[in-house]
Order: structure tokens, then sequence, then C-alpha cells
């Protein structure tokens, strides 16, 4: 903590300037751990979210492995002020799905490994600050393979915003404007999502280690100027999945095969990869919906737009994206 605190006094590594393409190099860093699974891990990811079945799927490596993020955090030579950051986007590939949870009493002893930096890993100047990735892979501990040839069985690509102030001259990373998408078509009847108590974060957080007060507090959310206290985004990502999941095949139609659905199906056992974005906080107590589409899934509210706001003809409320989930087949991930 004590590093930490230099860092936001200015007293640690500076980040380096702003390329002409809009890029930053940071340091090239690295940390790995070894990584054993539970039954009991297993019980706390159905506890954290609702689970309505006993698969242990490979998401539960998300949560486990994500205490490497603030080990990197604290390398001394990491310029990156942690405090305030703010995770706006999430990518997972599922390279080995044969492979289920990878629990110890499998036969698996995994070894989880975090890099960040480098020419390969550039920051990006964005326009509130510089969005940089860590990237977290899962291996087999008994593979022999050289570092660069050895396949991975789950990857998580972390993406956070850093919000520093940059001068105005320095060029904007190419992505930094968002272009505009096209809406998808959605399939009827949206589902609710029920997240009812504030202590739902606090499953999530006992796997995570992520205890950060804005999860786990309403009161100091509050002082964070938060109205509630905000559900991890990956536990959000985890209830969609088991719902999806836990759909009688039946009744399930295109809609949760062409999103999260297939990626637990007993029988498509293909590599598969979930990008997300994190739009806006989703918080706790709240109920929000979720809707499907051919090619992923939303989280919305609907929010009441106010006296005196309503244009002619137009809704009492507004669809507020909240998070943004895309599914796909193979280990080639789309650019965002």
């Amino acid at each position: 903590m004590g590093l930490l605190g230099l860092k936001h006094l200015g007293l640690g590594p500076k980040l380096g300037k702003v390329r002409s393409d809009g890029t930053v190099l940071l340091p090239s860093l690295s940390v790995s751990a070894p990584l054993l699974i539970s039954e009991a891990d297993v019980q706390a990811y159905h506890r954290a979210v609702k689970a309505d079945n006993t698969a242990a799927p490979l998401f539960l490596l998300a949560p486990l492995a994500a205490p490497l993020v603030p080990s990197l955090m604290l390398l001394a030579a990491n310029p990156i002020k942690p405090l305030g950051a703010v995770n706006v986007r999430n990518t997972f590939v599922f390279h080995r799905p044969d492979l289920q949870s990878g629990r110890k009493e499998d036969g698996k002893d995994l070894r989880a490994e975090a890099k960040m930096g480098g020419e390969k890993m550039l920051g990006r100047r964005m326009k509130r600050g510089v969005e940089y990735d860590t990237l977290i892979e899962v291996f087999e501990a008994g593979d022999t393979a050289s570092p660069g040839q050895k396949r991975p069985i789950f990857s998580f690509t972390f993406t956070t915003l850093s919000l520093v102030r940059l001068p105005s001259s320095a060029p904007l990373y190419a992505g930094a404007v968002a272009s505009a998408s096209m809406e998808p078509a959605w399939y009827d009847d949206p589902t609710p999502l029920s997240l009812p108590t504030s202590s739902t974060p606090l499953g999530w957080a006992s796997l995570s280690k992520d205890y950060n007060p804005i999860h786990v507090s309403p009161f100091l959310a509050r002082l964070f100027g938060f109205k509630r206290n905000i559900a991890h985004g990956n536990l959000i990502v985890g209830i969609v999945m088991d719902r999806a999941t836990s759909v009688p095949r039946a009744d399930k139609g295109n809609r949760a095969r062409a999103a999260l659905g297939r990626l637990w199906s007993s029988d498509q056992m293909k590599p598969s990869w979930l990008v997300v974005e994190f739009k806006r906080p989703v918080f706790v107590p709240s109920s929000p919906k979720v809707r499907w589409s051919e090619g992923g899934v939303q989280v919305f509210e609907e929010a009441g737009l106010g006296r005196g706001k309503k244009a002619p003809g137009q809704a009492e409320s507004e669809i507020r994206v909240l998070v943004d989930i895309r599914a796909g087949e193979g280990v080639n991930v789309p650019a965002v």
C-alpha cells in the first residue's frame, strides 16, 4: 500500500510519452502463480452466481486468476496508478472447453501467468486517459513447451482505463473515437436478472479477492460518489452465463445457443470467445433485464425520462445498456 501511495503522490515511475499514433510504451512486466481449484471454490462460484446447475465451468478460472492483476500493479516498475482506474472491457477465450474447470482432483495442476506492456501490448491514449491491457493465461502446469509455444486452457484480457491527465496536444489513439454500430435484431421477451441485496457482490469478492469498497460497501461507495455499491462486472457475466445454460434445451431456440449457451453445451466443445464491454455501473440491489441477439446478449435497464424530457412520440423511458456481451466460436477474436 505504501508503494501505491507513492505512485499517487507522483513519486513512482513515470508514464512514457504518447507516440504519434496515440500509443504509449509501458514496461514489459509479468507475474505467475500456481492455480489450485478446490471443490469449495466450485461451490462458492455456484453460490455467487446463484447457479441452477452443478457444472464447474472454465469461467471459474476468471475470478480465481484475477488476483494476479493487483500483483502486477504493485510491481515497483509499473507506472500505472490503479486507484480510480476503470475496467472497461474484458475478453475471454476458452481454448479447451473439453477440460471443463481443470480442477486438481481431475488430475490437472494449473499455473496462471499475467503480463502487460512491451511492444505487443501498448497503452492507448483515450479521451480520458490511457487504456491498457493485462493478459492472464492459464496453462496445465506440466506443459513443457517453450513459453511461446504453450497452449493455454483459458485466457483473459483485462482492459482498463487509467484516468490520467495528459497534454491536450498528445494525439488520440485511432480507436479512441467510437464508431456507430448497427442495432442488432433482438429476440422477444427480455428476462429479468435479480440482484436482490447490497451484499450480492460479497460472494464474488471472496473468489476474486476484489474487495474494492465500491463493490462491497454501500456506505463507502457513496463516499466515492456512487448512489449504491456496484456489482463486479464479471459477476454479471457469470450470472448471465449460468442463466443461458439452465434454460431447457427445448426452449432455447437460437437465442441462447447463438450466445453464451453454446459455450457449455455438452455436444459443442469447440473453442469459443466472449467480449464484454462495461457501459454503465450495475448497482445493487437492482433488477436489470437481459435480452438476446444472434451474436450476444445485453444487460440493460429502462430508465424513466422524467417530467419535461420526453420528446413528441418518444417512449416514456429509455434503454440504458449496462453490459454488452458478444460471443462466438474459435480463438480469433474480432476487433472491438
